[in-house]
This record gives C-alpha cells, structure tokens and sequence, in this order.
C-alpha cells in the first residue's frame, strides 16, 4: 500500500515571496513525474492562501493587554485603516466576479533560468506549473530551486493594485499590527 503524502510540495512563505521549497521524500509514490506540476499547483494554491489568510498564525497572542494611551490611538488607526482596506478589497473582488473573465485573457509565463520549470498565469492568476519531469526524477533539488525561482518571479510580477497583490499588502500589515499589539501583551 502507498502511503499518504501529506504534502507533495511544502512551501514556505514570508509575505507574497515563497521562501523555500521542500519536495516530499517518496513523491514519485503518489503522482508520476509527467503531472508533479499538476500536483505542485495544487500544493502551491492552498499553501498560499493559507499563508495569506488574514488572522492566521499572525493573530495575537494570549495575555492580557496593557496599552498605554500614547500607543492606544495609533493601533487603533492602524486596525481601522487595515478593516477599511479588506473591505475595499472584497467589494473590488466581488464587482470582478459579478463582471466575469475578460474576452482575451493575458498569459504570462516565468521560469527558471534553464526552464526546469514553467509557471503560466492567465489574467495575473496562476494556472498550470510545468516540471522537466526527467531533471525531476534525476534531480528533485534542482526542481526545488527552479519552482522557487519561477514562483518568485511570478509574485514578484503581481502588481500590488491586483487583488492578489493587495492580499499580500494586507497580509503585510496585519502581521506587523499584530506583532505591535502583542508587545504590549503581559507575559505569563
């Protein structure tokens, strides 16, 4: 019996840049090499959002606050200003799905240096990850270095007045709100 892969491909975010790339040990187990790209875009969206998601690991920690007035208006602005934008954020979203997909979509893609690896994006969305399936089997190191170069050129592509590139900016700010109000957090 095969066993279970929690995760083909662990990715680690900081922000809207992945970090690092982790292929799991016995993948080839679980998928064949000529749809691993399949299953690391598969990997990558839920991995993604998960590490965008507003009130993730960021959220505040537990222990009593003490925030001192000088300090409570300025965090206050900030947590506003934060609310003001994911509102903004979801009527934006909302008004594009209501309008549906553009006519012509625009495609884009980004790669590694020697093209290991093929990231496509239609309409500045990620749609289909292509792997060298023969440097897989041979080199998955390699794979990893590729898929976190071509990954990295595609975030760093989003422009920050898309959707995903506001998700990252929020994303941003609520994890530097958070680790401003847990320095006022009492320590057990």
């Amino acid at each position: 019996m095969v066993e279970q892969i929690e995760s083909l491909v662990a990715f680690t975010f900081d922000g809207l840049r992945v970090e690092s790339v982790r292929i799991a040990d016995g993948w080839h187990e679980s998928v064949p090499a000529e749809h691993f790209g399949t299953a690391a875009l598969a990997s990558f969206s839920e991995q993604f959002l998960t590490a965008t998601r507003l009130g993730g690991a960021e959220a505040a920690g537990t222990g009593r606050l003490r925030i001192p007035p000088s300090a409570a208006n300025d965090l206050g602005a900030r947590a506003a200003d934060l609310a003001e934008q994911a509102w903004a954020l979801l009527a934006d979203a909302t008004r594009l799905l209501e309008q549906g997909p553009p006519e012509e979509p625009e495609t884009a893609q980004f790669h590694d240096i020697a093209r290991h690896v093929v990231v496509e994006t239609r309409d500045g969305q990620l749609v289909d990850i292509a792997v060298n399936p023969t440097l897989l089997a041979a080199d998955p190191l390699r794979i990893e270095e590729a898929l976190l170069s071509a990954l990295n050129q595609y975030l760093d592509a989003t422009p920050p007045d898309t959707p995903t590139g506001r998700l990252g900016v929020l994303h941003r700010e609520h994890r530097l709100l958070a680790e401003a109000i847990n320095e006022y957090r009492e320590r057990p």
